[in-house]
């Protein structure tokens, strides 16, 4: 059984096609990175993998259910692409936007118990942003904000996390750092990833595949595929070709 399976998908918006017959699967512990030029798709495709926009055509199942009907979300953690409200004086401490994540775990009504908070220390603990527990989440920065959404999406044990352009508001140094904790959750807890960037030249660092979307998709597969195949030759040409696979040295992106 995939974690999340699409098979000829289709997605109009205003009666106009924004994704076309989009076929792929994502295996228990992959780390699927999705890129492509803007307006390609791909945060449609992430949300309509979360039921958030309506397929035209075509099936897109979780953990073999389709979405329409799929009713275990504490297996999925979610980290959309902008904190909407939480840089114009948010009212909520980092604690309490990491807590947030334990509702869909809950019955009405739902309250939180004394174990909850136990689980707040051990995520933040293991994102290392224990320190920040107290501070209004108006208040930190890019990065630290970005770990405090990592640590609510992960803080119900999902076993597959969407993240939509985590990494676009961040300086070089802590994106690296930021992909660094999504490698680990990925290799040493087995969480299934599926990312969206435009890091291009780096997501190949980390990640174990890669989809490629242009409103359709133009590759699906593993870096090493993705290296050795000549339509993508052409497509891309060979140098930006082996600057995204990163299975040769001396190949590196200009930052």
């Amino acid at each position: 059984m995939k974690v999340l399976e699409a098979e000829d998908l289709w997605v109009r918006y205003q009666n106009l096609p924004v994704l076309t017959e989009i076929s792929f699967g994502v295996e228990k512990g992959d780390y699927l990175g999705i890129v492509g030029p803007n307006g390609s798709g791909k945060t449609t495709l992430i949300r309509c993998s979360l039921g958030l926009v309506p397929p035209a055509a075509g099936t897109i199942r979780l953990f073999g259910e389709p979405v329409d009907r799929f009713a275990q979300w504490s297996k999925v953690g979610y980290v959309p692409q902008v904190a909407e409200g939480t840089h114009m004086g948010f009212p909520a401490t980092a604690e309490e936007i990491v807590a947030t994540g334990l509702l869909s775990t809950k019955s009405f009504p739902r309250r939180y118990k004394k174990s909850d908070g136990h689980a707040v220390d051990k995520v933040m603990e293991l994102l290392d942003i224990e320190n920040l527990k107290g501070k209004m989440i108006s208040r930190l920065s890019g990065g630290q904000r970005q770990r405090v959404f990592l640590a609510r999406a992960l803080i119900a044990g999902p076993e597959l996390l969407l993240l939509d352009e985590p990494s676009a508001a961040l300086d070089p140094t802590t994106r690296e750092r930021f992909y660094e904790i999504l490698e680990n959750l990925n290799r040493k807890e087995n969480k299934t990833i599926i990312i969206i960037t435009h890091d291009m030249g780096t997501i190949g660092r980390y990640a174990k595949k890669m989809l490629y979307l242009d409103r359709k998709v133009v590759f699906f597969g593993t870096f090493k595929e993705f290296c050795g195949s000549q339509s993508m030759t052409r497509y891309f040409g060979e140098h930006a070709q082996h600057m995204i696979c990163h299975q040769h040295q001396g190949f590196t992106l200009d930052r």
